[in-house]
């Protein structure tokens, strides 16, 4: 059997590299095409970032919860945190907005900090939603860490700093 030359090897796998990369090109041109919904298409552009989950009910009333960081500024950018009661209608597949609050413990003592990271605690209770909140103020220090806990009492949480 006849050996192949290291650049015979080479020549041959930057074409079959390049034969591969062409068979999906139109592929990967197809899906930039595709529709984007308006709710993605809408999005605010201050919006940082969101954490959606939790499952929540009071009454007849149902849903899921969302957690919302909007970032504002250029030079000095800022951020604060809103957690969202959202209601669920299983006849009609679908979901609204019921109530949006800020969480006033993490924004007013850390305005001008950001919020580096939220955690969902997905072992909570059934019915409650847990969130590991954590916020770096703007001068350097120490990541602050909060405990923030929801129910279906819808618009009301409470919050401490974790250990």
């Amino acid at each position: 059997m006849r050996q192949l030359a290291p650049t015979q090897i080479r020549c041959f796998a930057c074409t079959l590299g390049l034969a591969i990369l062409m068979a999906l090109g139109p592929a990967g041109a197809a899906r930039a095409q595709e529709p984007v919904p308006d709710a993605v298409a809408t999005l605010a552009s201050g919006i940082q970032s969101v954490v959606s989950g939790g499952y929540w009910s009071s009454g007849d009333q149902e849903g899921f919860f969302r957690a919302v960081t909007v970032a504002g500024g250029v030079e000095h950018v800022s951020m604060a945190l809103y957690l969202q009661w959202l209601g669920v209608d299983v006849d009609t597949n679908s979901s609204r907005l019921l109530a949006t609050i800020p969480v006033a413990e993490v924004n007013s003592a850390f305005s001008g900090g950001r919020v580096f990271d939220i955690a969902m605690d997905k072992d909570a209770e059934f019915g409650t939603l847990h969130l590991v909140v954590s916020v770096r103020p703007s001068a350097p220090g120490l990541l602050t860490r909060f405990d923030l806990t929801a129910s279906g009492d819808i618009g009301h949480y409470s919050i401490a700093k974790a250990e």
